[in-house]
């Protein structure tokens, strides 16, 4: 005999199992739709925030850097100027350079930040982009009696595959750093080696020394060495940015500060042979 089965008294719990999958697929939709939503949100927060960062920036920066061609036009020339003048005129230079470098880094961390945010690449010149760096700091390194070389083997045809915007930032930190950190009446040197598959380019100074335990920190965001924090001005954000941008160009940074000298090594890849 066969089992007679009111299959109308299953029908509830066959719609509730189901509707219960159902349910889960559309609370994950919901979900990830407000997840989107507020990615999106902090999108145009973070935009917003770029624009207006670069607006600002542009509107501060354009009147400080006639202050500081001004300021260095007078102190080329010198000659039946006061002192006490000079020192101040001295200082006016050096605060303008110092608010135009960290306006600069703060647009540049801004743009290192986008998500999504493409690099302008093309063939870059290095010994330009130092040169440039160098001539920005020379009356802050004339102060301190300090001397700058740069290895004459390094030509303007050793190039790399980058962003010149970002290679001038990336050697104006390196280089302004050396000249803050020197001994008085000391040399900076920007040297230069070619491997086979890269460029490398080291920079070194003489003066007090990393601590050691500080070393394998220093490209840390915000981060200052143990033996200058409270004792130079700084905000700890000009390696920081050195290191992003070696990394965005598919090379290296390393630093070495061993007695008195401290050395920092950048290592670019090559142009592929195809892509010149």
């Amino acid at each position: 005999a066969g089992i007679d089965i009111d299959m109308r008294s299953y029908v509830p719990t066959l719609i509730a199992y189901a509707l219960i999958p159902l349910s889960v697929t559309i609370i994950l939709l919901l979900i990830l739709l407000m997840a989107y939503r507020r990615r999106l949100e902090e999108e145009r927060r973070i935009n917003a925030r770029a624009e207006l960062l670069a607006i600002a920036s542009h509107e501060i920066r354009a009147p400080l850097t006639g202050i500081r061609w001004a300021a260095e036009s007078i102190l080329t020339n010198t000659e039946g100027l006061p002192e006490n003048i000079r020192t101040k005129l001295g200082r006016v230079y050096e605060s303008s350079l110092l608010i135009i470098d960290r306006i600069s880094n703060l647009l540049t961390a801004n743009a290192l930040e986008q998500k999504g945010q493409s690099h302008p690449f093309g063939p870059v010149p290095l010994r330009p982009q130092i040169e440039n760096a160098i001539s920005m700091i020379t009356l802050v390194a004339d102060e301190k009696s300090l001397a700058i070389s740069l290895d004459s083997s390094l030509t303007d045809s050793v190039e790399i595959q980058g962003d010149i915007e970002k290679i001038q930032t990336l050697f104006s930190n390196l280089i302004s750093n050396a000249v803050k950190y020197a001994e008085k009446n000391t040399t900076i040197k920007v040297g230069y080696t070619e491997r086979v598959d890269s460029y490398v380019i080291i920079i070194s100074n003489q003066g007090e020394p990393i601590p050691q335990k500080d070393l394998p920190h220093i490209f840390s965001g915000y981060y200052r060495g143990s033996n200058v924090a409270g004792k130079t001005e700084g905000t700890g954000m000009g390696l920081f940015l050195v290191r992003k941008i070696v990394a965005i160009h598919g090379g290296s940074v390393s630093v070495d500060s061993k007695g008195t000298e401290t050395i920092f090594t950048v290592i670019f890849p090559k142009i592929p042979t195809e892509q010149k």
